[in-house]
């Protein structure tokens, strides 16, 4: 994949072994990158460009975080995927054991029924996911630390959705440079890519590749050894 910008000369090519890092220096500006991005992402028009052998993509394949600290695995779209999961795993592996467990759940409600005063009735179409509902069935979200979090986020998005290019915005504000290294290697092992918005040049890592706009709107591709 490819994502452009029409005031930019250089092009970002997405790939998971390659983290691209736009630099943004005057504050100003900083925030129009990233308004325009966020934008975007929610269908509005802008001059960044997503595309794959010359097709224009969707950007509804970029998550954008802002907000790292906030990180919610656990929103519905994403618990009903996971229920869609979990229901397949049932069908393929446990097959049998789904089958016994809604024979008894059968036998119970007819014995309820039974002993109630008034008839009673249930749905015997998807018990699963009845159950996955009323036990709280969620992907687990535990303290941990930030680098621990963002991997976790990480992976159940790259599972459960179809985004393809997360967009950190000031992400090596909060991160140390061997966390970072460490979320890079992880997102190259899971064939993630990473897009970074950051507003202050910091020191640039094996995998990165940096573009800095620096403070006279000079456009520079900023290598390793500069720093």
């Amino acid at each position: 994949m490819k994502l452009v910008h029409e005031s930019l000369e250089e092009c970002f090519y997405i790939q998971p072994d390659t983290v691209n890092v736009l630099v943004v220096e005057p504050e100003d500006n900083f925030y129009l990158y990233c308004s325009e991005i966020i934008a975007q992402t929610d269908g509005a028009d802008g001059d960044f460009c997503l595309s794959e052998n010359d097709k224009i993509l969707s950007f509804s394949k970029i998550a954008i975080l802002v907000d790292v600290f906030g990180l919610k695995t656990n929103d519905k779209k994403l618990i009903t995927k996971l229920y869609t999961y979990l229901h397949s795993l049932l069908d393929e592996k446990l097959y049998l054991e789904t089958m016994e467990l809604g024979k008894n759940w059968a036998e119970l409600f007819c014995k309820l029924n039974a002993e109630s005063y008034c008839p009673i009735e249930y749905e015997e179409d998807d018990f699963a996911l009845a159950l996955f509902k009323a036990f709280g069935v969620k992907f687990v979200e535990e303290d941990s630390s930030l680098l621990e979090k963002i991997v976790s986020y990480i992976h159940v998005l790259a599972e459960f959705s179809a985004v393809k290019i997360f967009v950190f915005i000031n992400l090596k504000t909060v991160l140390t440079e061997s966390e970072l290294s460490e979320l890079y290697k992880e997102a190259a092992l899971c064939q993630v890519n990473l897009f970074l918005l950051e507003n202050t040049l910091k020191k640039v890592l094996p995998s990165e590749k940096v573009i800095l706009i620096d403070r006279d709107l000079c456009e520079i591709l900023v290598k390793q050894e500069e720093i």
